[in-house]
């Protein structure tokens, strides 16, 4: 007993920064007809045939099983002169503990019986202390939204601009949310598949003390485990006849046993478990900017004629010597109406996967696994007129891994049950190891990578003559004379570059305005003056709202963000 106790207070001091998800059910096993508690009765939770966890009642009747994964399983006990007793479709909701008494009928006959019963969630949580709200499976596949922040930005104290995120919780700062999966605290996306979605917790108030430093409120998400029997499903949906978001999502998700076993009393349990499940999803207008209150209205755009004029002839001199862009000399006649822009787009996929080796009832490991990717054209409105092919790009990947080992104590007879209720019941410890990673770029779509093409116009030669002034005090020269004293910019002379073709064809155009340089492109000043341009810079906009055909993305960003954990936790009723 003392080595179970060492064990616990070990990986207690160790806990940081990792929560296991599972939950608590406890009350007393008692006589139907008399209310009088029945000792040493056992009381397992299963899913299938296999033992999830398990436990006897004491010499008061009371039993505590711990720690249960989320989700729904049946709640079984037995003991000798007593009808057996199965509750179906328990839920067990992450970090909560479930007061639930069992009620117990004296056998009457010889042969075997089995009293099952449905299982009804209490309306009050008697041992609750949080506020908040969990959301099951079940109420998740009624939902219409398929995202983890959809469904938790239903739950009261939850507040959501657009009703797909989750903004500021009971009034505290967005920035002080913390999301958890499965136990770990993510840095990176929550894009869950809605098949893989087993619980989702929101906790908007009176947070214990294991949360630590969180100021807003906490959103914890529990992914499925294995299921006792094969079973899976898959979905696919989209709305390109039907709306202006030209959406379409592929789903799947398949789980069931991997290997089962016999246990010493004949009866089959699962080895290995697995889940899996995953989303690919291609959205071709994802903003659905072309719609007002839901309905489709048409929107304008210069025909694709007088974008490619405006790309070859960008500019018209001045008498003032300062180029103007044609784009602002339009008349309406060079603008069509549409109703869906083809210039961006969002695509991605999502893979959840869990794996459970159940060693025996009392021993198991979980691995779990996480990968998302995306790739999206962003969509800019001050591009949406002239511009639609230069939107910038932002794609990466996020991905998490972890294993988890739970290890249960249990005295398994009565004597030995007796013996130790004064010291340590219920005892059991988590070591769980994880790495998440997350990376993404954002880039131009036309250079990606390649930095130094960003915002290149061409090739700029600076030619140079020296100047002469009167010079009388020159030693050697008393009667004056003509003495070089600097240079003055002469010409600036350009070749156009085919990087970014619209850019240079502005400065070729400006170039081929004048006559001779003097006074135009003797030097950069002059010709960024006159409405050139030169490396380094973009086009301009339409009345300042809309962007020049050929204006370039010029923005480059990269992210890379990895965190790996080991951790540790454990429980004991002393």
């Amino acid at each position: 007993m003392f080595r179970k106790l060492l064990l616990v207070v070990v990986a207690a001091v160790l806990a940081n920064g990792v929560f296991a998800q599972s939950g608590t059910f406890r009350g007393k096993v008692i006589d139907k007809a008399t209310g009088e508690p029945i000792p040493f009765a056992a009381v397992v939770m299963l899913s299938g045939e296999s033992i999830l966890v398990g436990t006897q009642s004491d010499i008061d009747g009371n039993y505590t099983l711990k720690p249960i994964p989320p989700g729904k399983w049946t709640l079984k006990a037995q003991v000798v002169g007593y009808q057996s007793l199965e509750i179906n479709d328990v839920v067990v909701r992450a970090d909560r503990v479930e007061l639930f008494d069992l009620e117990l009928f004296t056998k009457t006959e010889q042969i075997d019986e089995v009293q099952v019963v449905a299982y009804k969630i209490p309306l009050i949580d008697k041992d609750n202390t949080q506020t908040g709200e969990t959301v099951t499976s079940d109420d998740i596949e009624k939902m219409p939204g398929r995202s983890v922040m959809q469904v938790a930005s239903t739950v009261a104290g939850v507040s959501s601009r657009d009703g797909n995120s989750v903004g500021n919780i009971r009034g505290a700062r967005d920035g002080g949310n913390v999301i958890f999966v499965d136990g770990i605290r993510v840095t990176g996306s929550t894009n869950i598949p809605k098949s893989a979605q087993e619980q989702i917790q929101v906790i908007t108030g009176g947070m214990s003390a294991k949360y630590g430093d969180v100021t807003g409120g906490i959103v914890s998400i529990t992914t499925k485990n294995a299921a006792p029997t094969f079973n899976g499903g898959f979905e696919v949906e989209t709305s390109e006849l039907l709306d202006q978001n030209r959406g379409s999502l592929g789903s799947f998700h398949l789980t069931g046993p991997l290997v089962r076993v016999n246990d010493k009393d004949g009866r089959k349990r699962t080895l290995v478990g697995f889940f899996l499940g995953a989303d690919v999803r291609y959205d071709r207008n994802p903003t659905n900017d072309f719609s007002f209150n839901g309905t489709p209205h048409p929107f304008y755009r210069v025909k694709d004629s007088v974008k490619q004029a405006l790309i070859a002839q960008p500019v018209i001199p001045s008498a003032q010597g300062v180029v103007k862009y044609r784009g602002e000399f339009l008349r309406s006649d060079a603008f069509e109406q549409i109703t869906f822009h083809d210039g961006y787009q969002s695509k991605g996929g999502t893979f959840n996967m869990k794996l459970t080796v159940n060693f025996t009832p009392m021993i198991d490991l979980t691995f779990g696994g996480y990968i998302n990717v995306y790739d999206n054209i962003g969509y800019s409105y001050s591009n949406s007129m002239f511009n639609w092919e230069n939107n910038g790009r932002s794609y990466g990947y996020d991905w998490r891994a972890w294993a988890r080992l739970t290890q249960r104590f249990s005295d398994r007879s009565p004597a030995q049950e007796e013996r130790s209720a004064n010291l340590i019941t219920n005892a059991y410890y988590q070591i769980q190891a994880q790495i998440q990673k997350s990376k993404g770029w954002s880039e131009s779509q036309r250079h990606g990578k390649d930095i130094w093409n960003y915002g290149y116009v061409g090739k700029f030669e600076t030619v140079r003559e020296p100047t002469y002034a009167w010079v009388d005090t020159l030693s050697g020269y008393p009667n004056g004379v003509w003495a070089m004293n600097t240079y003055r910019d002469a010409l600036y002379k350009f070749t156009p570059g085919d990087l970014n073709p619209e850019l240079a064809n502005v400065t070729s155009q400006y170039y081929n305005s004048w006559d001779n340089e003097v006074g135009h492109y003797q030097n950069y000043t002059q010709v960024i003056g006159g409405g050139g341009l030169i490396n380094g810079m973009n086009l301009g906009s339409v009345y300042s709202m809309f962007a020049l055909p050929g204006q370039q993305y010029n923005g480059y960003g990269m992210s890379d963000n990895t965190t790996f954990s080991i951790n540790a936790s454990g429980s004991a009723d002393i």
